[in-house]
Order: C-alpha cells, then structure tokens, then sequence
C-alpha cells in the first residue's frame, strides 16, 4: 500500500467512525426521538432468504386513511452504514404521515454490483406485497435515498419506468407500479469514471481519492463505462433512454454546494429536463456531502422544508 492510499484509508476510517457515532448518538436527542412524536417502528423484518435483507418499519399508528410509502435507501459508498445509522431520516417522514421502509441490503467489500441492485428490487417487491395491510397506499409511493442510496433509488424509478433486459429489473417492472415521487439526496449517481468529479471541480486529493474507493469496491471494471453496468450508473442510463415508458416520478434532488460529487445532481437536472419530467433541483450553499442528515442545523431544516413541500404536492 503506497503512503498516499494508507493515508487515505486510515482518514476513511476515522471519518466513518465519526459519522456512525453520531449518527447512533441522535438516539439520545430528545427532538428527534421517534416514540416522541408518536412514530411506532417494527424492526427486522425479512424481505428475503439472506441475512442482509431485512427492513424495519416506521409509522404513525391509527391512521384515519391510507399513508403514502417511502422506501427509504442509506448511503454510505455502497460499503459503510446501514438502516440504523440512518433511523433519524426514516423517523422524520414518518413523522409527517408517512409509512416508511427503511432498508438494509448487501454492501461491500464482500458484495459489490449488482448485489444491493438487487436487494433493492427485492425489498420492493415485499413492500409492494405487504403495505396494503400495514395501512400503505403504493399509488402514492416515494423512493428516497442518499449518496449510494440514492443511485440505487434512482435505479429503482427507471426499472419502475422503462421495460429493462436485467432479470431484477424486470421483476420490479412487473409490480406495474408507478412511483409518484424520486428523491435523490448527494447522489454518488454514477460508479464509473470517477476521475470525473476532479475534472469539474477542485476536489483535495484525498477525497478524490476517496471518490476513486468507492468506485473501486463497487465496480472494479469501471472504466469505461459499459452496457453491462447500467445500473451502477443511473444517471448515465437516464441521459441516453427515450421516452418513459411509465410516467417517471416527479423528482427533488438536493446537494450541498461543498458537496465533491455535486456535477452528479446537477446532470440529473439536465436528464430530467430533456425527458420532460417534473422536478427540482436544489444546491445548498455551503452544504457538504449528506449535510441535509444533521437535521439540528439550519441548513438542513431549510432543506427538510424545501423537500418535504415538494413531495406533498406531487402526492397530492
């Protein structure tokens, strides 16, 4: 290992280390505590044979009618992290009246591509099956996600959208359901040719470096980009589809301005203009990667307001 990748590594680590800590320490704030604002969650919940394939359930018991659904997809560079670090999120929607799934899948270094593809098709699958009697309405369904999270949410909506040749894209486009809302938060939205990002924006080495690990572990072949990884680059497949099939969900994506793999949302908005899809696309001043997760700051409130608005009127 040559100095510059131990360097990177050992920085990798204590920086994920950081962020699960305080991610597990928001258990422990009071504002954002589930039980008090009456969010009931069932945890563990198998949606298929592997250890990995769980979901835990968030929700508003009692509910006088039908919730919308939120699949929920963590990030975390398709290696780190899991449903329960990211709790806080799903708790959040629920809090406004959402039935929310939040999922677990596969992740590196011992799975890559398409091991949490296809988790992911397979959770939606379950949930499509069972939120009717949990009080979800599936008409009214949202596929949020953040980093990886929200490259594989956006995998789901074009599966959702167009008839695809990949066997776990036709099984979710067999559930003939379609999403009303996409929500892609600091999208790392296409695995291949990461030197991209340093291309288009003065990026410090060692977290162009980091950009590179991520591509590395998920998709060892992944220059050039190739027919075969279609769904480790989502955006790359939206930018060259003809026209949906499926109406394709009306979509908000949001990324800090400090974010490194911002050029990632940015050419979502152009793909999604050329499509003719409803959306907006919202850069945060001075917001980093997955900046909207520290939910205590103002700019991630603002962000909260600024997404939630949009998804309650594109339910409606």
């Amino acid at each position: 290992m040559t100095r510059r990748a131990a360097k990177s590594w050992a920085y990798e680590h204590l920086l994920i280390g950081n962020l699960e800590r305080m991610a597990r320490s928001l258990r422990h704030a009071p504002q954002l505590r589930p039980e008090r604002h009456g969010v009931q969650i069932t945890r563990n919940r198998r949606y298929g044979p592997l250890p990995e394939q769980r979901l835990d359930i968030y929700q508003l018991p009692d509910r006088a009618r039908p919730s919308p659904v939120v699949i929920y997809i963590h990030g975390g560079g398709f290696r780190f992290f899991d449903k329960d670090t990211h709790w806080a999120i799903a708790a959040r929607f629920a809090r406004e009246g959402y039935l929310v799934f939040n999922v677990d899948y596969r992740v590196g270094p011992t799975h890559r591509y398409p091991a949490p593809v296809q988790d992911v098709g397979l959770a939606m699958q379950w949930v499509v099956r069972h939120a009717p009697a949990m009080g979800g309405d599936v008409n009214r369904l949202v596929l949020a996600g953040e980093s990886a999270g929200a490259n594989l949410a956006t995998g789901l909506a074009i599966s959702c959208s167009w008839r695809r040749s990949e066997l776990w894209a036709q099984t979710v486009w067999e559930l003939n359901v379609q999403p009303k809302v996409l929500a892609p938060a600091c999208g790392y939205l296409q695995v291949s040719e990461p030197g991209r990002h340093a291309e288009t924006k003065q990026i410090p080495s060692w977290m162009a470096a980091r950009i590179h690990a991520v591509s590395d572990g998920y998709l060892p072949a992944h220059t050039p980009a190739q027919p075969a990884h279609d769904y480790a680059n989502p955006l790359a497949l939206l930018e060259t589809l003809g026209a949906p099939q499926r109406r394709f969900p009306a979509t908000f994506a949001i990324c800090g301005g400090d974010d490194p793999v911002r050029g990632d949302t940015e050419r979502l908005g152009c793909a999604l203009e050329r499509l003719r899809v409803p959306h907006q696309v919202e850069v945060y001043d001075g917001g980093g990667h997955t900046f909207h997760a520290l939910m205590f700051t103002p700019l991630a409130r603002r962000a909260w307001t600024d997404k939630l608005t949009f998804v309650a009127r594109n339910l409606r």
